[in-house]
């Protein structure tokens, strides 16, 4: 694989890894098995207040 992938990758995990701590999520799990954060990715996103986001928010 490409090391730059590799790096990217890596960042990718920690900073999704990071997100799930910050909202409560089971990090442990996570670890173990990523898919088990989407209930808690799933909730947090469902709160979000859609409405209230600018054009300049969405990118």
């Amino acid at each position: 694989m490409n090391p730059d992938l590799d790096d990217w990758a890596r960042g990718l995990h920690d900073a999704v890894r990071d997100t799930i701590e910050a909202i409560g999520g089971d990090v442990p799990a996570f670890d173990h098995d990523p898919l088990t954060a989407e209930s808690v990715l799933d909730d947090f996103v469902s709160r979000l207040p859609w409405r209230e986001f600018e054009t300049d928010d969405w990118i």
